[in-house]
């Protein structure tokens, strides 16, 4: 999976991104990237690999078809994002999902 598309924002520190901004905030959740990728593209692209995994994979081994064993690889905001809607949350709903760089997650 690629990662989110930083558009503007690419190669910034979050704390250079608000210095930007008028009033000083900025959240990637909920603003997004100029330039770049909105939360619901985000959404949506994540929620089309979400489609082909549940289909392709995990249906076929629930009939005992198959393995249903998937490998996600991708950086820290888009592995955020997809676990969020894996779970049916929406990504301006609060990211409160912990992953550790390097770490290795399970989602059922």
């Amino acid at each position: 999976m690629t990662e989110w598309n930083y558009g503007a924002y690419e190669g910034l520190l979050s704390s250079e991104i608000r210095a930007q901004r008028e009033g000083g905030k900025w959240d990637i959740w909920i603003d997004g990237c100029p330039g770049g990728e909105s939360p619901e593209e985000v959404m949506e692209r994540c929620d089309r690999l979400i489609t082909e995994i549940r289909e392709k994979w995990h249906k076929p081994a629930f009939r005992g078809e198959g393995k249903e064993d998937v490998l996600v690889v991708a950086h820290g905001h888009l592995l955020k994002a997809f676990a969020m809607r894996w779970i049916g949350r929406g990504l301006g709903e609060g990211v409160q999902l912990v992953l550790e760089a390097g770490g290795v997650g399970t989602l059922r």
